[in-house]
């Protein structure tokens, strides 16, 4: 449906991916940088950045697997 696959994974790999992630600098600054983009056109958010970035590290991941 609209171009979306969904795919379903164990909590272990996504426990797992999520750790690898975490761990990698590269990754966690890319996803920081995407999280300034999203921010910085803001004029207020309800969300902490923190999370976005998250969002941003993880989703990139899955991804592009």
């Amino acid at each position: 449906m609209f171009g979306i696959e969904l795919v379903t994974i164990s909590y272990e790999e996504l426990a797992k991916e999520m750790e690898r992630i975490r761990s990698d600098n590269t990754s966690r600054q890319d996803a920081s940088k995407m999280a300034d983009t999203v921010f910085g056109g803001a004029s207020r958010s309800f969300i902490n950045k923190k999370y976005v970035a998250n969002y941003f590290a993880v989703s990139t991941s899955f991804t592009l697997l």
